[in-house]
């Protein structure tokens, strides 16, 4: 497995274009969180390049070069990356990239990728982001036969049914991953136990960037009692 992984880090840091000598090359165990869900694998920052490598699916392994990051923030050690431009790899498009460290590394693996100048905003204390989000995202929707309302908060994702019995919700540390469809009028919840709970947006209404961020955010930072 250590070779497999040492191949992996050295084919992306090679098809970046970057030497290692006397490099200082440092690993932190990871999640990553998409809007397809959340993998884990490993955080490997070496030269001017962040690099995620997939252990389990070395195919979706991919590097971002440092200069490319333009903000970086931190939400109960869930590092938020904003790139200047989408990357591309097997797991998602995006041009934003959110990891929750393993071992809490969180700020350091932000104060990295803003370190160079000109790369990113540097981590300070002015502009080093640990507001706790306080918004509630909600959706007139249908869930399991009944009409109500998605809520997207910042403890749970909720479905308040118009008939009060009807309710239900889910705190983050039972959800493995959540999922959206292309048009944004559906919202899924894969739970750990292997049930996925499935929720219609009606009305002519899609759920918004920044209640999936905010989603992804807090399933990466939820504790992973079932991993």
């Amino acid at each position: 497995m250590r070779s497999l992984f040492s191949s992996i880090v050295l084919s992306l840091i090679l098809s970046a274009g970057l030497t290692f000598a006397a490099e200082l090359v440092t690993v932190h165990p990871t999640y990553i969180t998409t809007p397809n869900g959340t993998e884990s694998g490993s955080l490997v920052m070496s030269g001017n390049q962040i690099l995620f490598v997939d252990n389990t699916t070395p195919a979706n392994s991919f590097a971002i070069p440092r200069s490319q990051i333009l903000s970086t923030s931190v939400t109960n050690g869930v590092v938020t990356l904003s790139l200047a431009s989408p990357f591309v790899s097997p797991l998602t498009s995006a041009s934003t990239v959110v990891f929750q460290p393993m071992d809490g590394s969180g700020t350091a693996v932000a104060a990295w990728a803003s370190a160079t100048p000109g790369s990113g905003v540097p981590v300070t204390a002015q502009n080093l982001i640990t507001t706790q989000a306080a918004a509630t995202y909600d959706y007139p929707a249908k869930y399991d036969g009944h009409e109500g309302t998605l809520e997207i908060r910042k403890d749970a994702v909720g479905f308040q049914a118009d008939n009060p019995k009807d309710s239900i919700a889910w705190n983050y540390d039972v959800v493995r991953k959540i999922e959206t469809v292309p048009d944004r009028n559906e919202v899924r919840l894969k739970l750990h136990g292997g049930d996925t709970e499935t929720f219609h947006i009606v009305g002519g209404q899609t759920v918004n960037d920044a209640a999936v961020q905010m989603a992804m955010q807090r399933v990466a930072a939820a504790p992973h009692y079932h991993e």
